[in-house]
């Protein structure tokens, strides 16, 4: 006996218990230095003003807090946008690992980028942090050993400048090859079953 729906109860189990990957943001080191590459433009809404220091936070990276603070960007191409058009005179100030006591919204275990200037930020702005990628000088030994699984923007003291946006998974691409081939074999039943 043939079971027609079998194909596709398997692909729906793949999809169900596929491996997920980040699609957004990911760490790495190249040279002994940690790189930060956000392949996908987030968008905020700014909920607060701020003029000068907009940092934004990837939240629990580190599983354990290395006690580190500020690093400096050694090269970064990942831009900041207000209401769709680039902020002039606005760069990437300061990176941060984790920080040794709470500040505001940023607590030990997450990792900042900090872009410091006339900003102009006021409340219903749309601010977007554009991909790019950061080299930081941060020792590739503190290397965040965990995908964020959101990014907030906030203030000098940490302060909430935004609601946190969710960072995307997205099924490894062979799950998502081995789905569509148990699709495409429940299609090819169906025809030849009208045949």
């Amino acid at each position: 006996m043939v079971f027609p729906r079998l194909p596709v109860l398997l692909a729906v189990a793949l999809l169900a218990t596929a491996p997920l990957a980040q699609a957004n943001v990911s760490f790495g080191v190249s040279g002994s230095n940690v790189s930060l590459t956000v392949d996908a433009d987030i968008s905020f809404t700014a909920t607060g003003t701020e003029s000068m220091f907009l940092r934004f936070v990837f939240e629990d990276v580190f599983a354990a807090a290395p006690g580190q603070s500020h690093f400096n960007p050694l090269g970064n191409n990942i831009g900041l946008l207000r209401n769709g058009a680039a902020i002039t005179g606005v760069q990437a100030d300061s990176l941060w690992g984790s920080f040794n006591a709470v500040l505001g919204e940023i607590d030990g275990n997450d990792f900042t980028i900090t872009f410091f200037g006339n900003n102009g930020i006021t409340v219903g702005d749309t601010v977007t942090l554009t991909k790019g990628m950061a080299l930081t000088s941060v020792p590739g030994a503190l290397l965040p050993t965990l995908l964020p699984q959101s990014v907030m923007m906030v203030g000098n003291g940490g302060n909430r400048l935004a609601a946190p946006v969710p960072l995307s998974a997205v099924p490894e691409p062979t799950t998502a090859l081995l789905a569509l081939l148990g699709l495409g074999v429940v299609g090819a039943a169906a025809a030849r079953r009208r045949a």
